[in-house]
């Protein structure tokens, strides 16, 4: 491979991870126009058993999720070891594991790992997801006792040099 194509691959894969990142992000901080903007129109988001939910299109996977989200006293859901295989030109396929811990406004609680097992394609406006499945591995209902220090709500993505006040 030549240099060129070797750094074309780079930023696509970045470019990838950049759309799983964001989608943390979002979910975390419930900005759901940034959420629908991760997937194309047409895709689906399904859940593996015992769960065995499937979703079809950008608005409705918006519509389940913020829903599910919106019933929670917080979730922050962070992702790992992403691995992305690029499958041509504008097709990817990519497997990320996910650490999910939420506490609902009734006091239940839940730690939830599993795999994203995501196919992507690049469009105009760059990568988007067109699948992502879940695969849970585990789930664990173990009261979660601490505090809730700030709410989704009052999370936004800020800079460096918004947080310290310079």
């Amino acid at each position: 491979m030549t240099g060129s194509v070797d750094a074309a691959a780079w930023f696509d894969k970045l470019a990838i991870q950049e759309v799983i990142d964001g989608y943390c992000d979002a979910l975390n901080r419930d900005d759901w126009d940034a959420y629908e903007a991760l997937f194309t129109p047409d895709a689906v988001w399904e859940l593996s058993p015992p769960w065995g939910l499937k979703v079809e299109g950008a608005r409705a996977i918006r519509e389940l999720i913020s829903k599910l989200v919106g019933r929670g006293d917080f979730i922050v859901q962070t992702n790992h070891s992403t691995v992305v295989t690029l499958l041509g030109t504008d097709r990817a396929s990519a497997t990320t594991t996910i650490r999910e811990t939420s506490r609902g406004k009734d006091g239940g609680s839940a730690t939830h790992l599993g795999i994203y097992c995501d196919e992507l394609v690049r469009g105009a406006d760059g990568w988007r997801f067109e699948h992502r499945y879940f695969q849970s591995v585990y789930y664990d209902e173990t009261p979660l006792t601490g505090r809730v220090d700030m709410v989704r709500a009052g999370l936004r993505a800020a800079t460096a040099v918004e947080v310290r006040g310079s």
